[in-house]
């Protein structure tokens, strides 16, 4: 379990309620608009003139096929923005917001879009590879997936009939990839079990 017991009574800071009352409406406000989905929209409002010029046509794409049936196309534009603005994310919390509303969204399109797409769901492998190097902090064997997934030949990347050859060089790659995602996974539940 990752429950701590209390161990002491709480204290009250007068002088800190208004200010931990209004964090907590903000919060409230935040979480109402993730779960409605309007979190892109306003962070994408929030970013303004700090947004990079190669994101905008991208940003403008995704704000406007949220809800679209085409996956990958919103995908592959919702990526593309992410790494337009991936360098200038560090010290504009704006961009910061927009980039975890952009990785939301991209997740959230890919789980909608998967049960339908059958063989064609390996269209998504390009796209999600890259954001997941976006979304790593250590993205070097991540980098080294996407690569390997790139130079697969077109007909398996977009869920073709594969020759045995190529079939084989997709499990390749795809063993790679459920290493990789194994690791991760592996070590956010040893970083989240922890006990201090």
């Amino acid at each position: 379990s990752f429950d701590r017991p209390i161990v002491c009574e709480p204290e009250f800071f007068q002088d800190k309620k208004d200010n931990l009352i209004k964090e907590m409406r903000n919060y409230l406000g935040i979480l109402k608009n993730v779960h409605s989905g309007a979190d892109l929209q306003a962070s994408a409002a929030a970013v303004g003139n700090s947004l990079p010029g190669g994101a905008r046509g991208y940003l403008g794409y995704v704000t406007s096929h949220i809800n679209s049936p085409q996956i990958l196309p919103f995908l592959e534009a919702a990526v593309e923005a992410r790494t337009e603005i991936a360098h200038s994310v560090v010290g504009n919390r704006d961009l910061l917001y927009l980039d975890v509303a952009l990785e939301n969204s991209i997740r959230a399109a890919a789980e909608r879009g998967v049960g339908s797409a059958g063989f064609g769901a390996a269209a998504f492998m390009g796209p999600l590879l890259q954001n997941l190097c976006l979304s790593k902090g250590d993205n070097e064997e991540a980098c080294y997936c996407l690569k390997a997934w790139n130079s697969l030949p077109g007909s398996v990347r977009s869920g073709g009939r594969p020759s045995r050859e190529e079939a084989l060089q997709a499990v390749a790659v795809l063993n790679r990839v459920r290493r990789l995602l194994s690791e991760t996974s592996g070590g956010c539940y040893v970083a989240m079990s922890v006990k201090h």
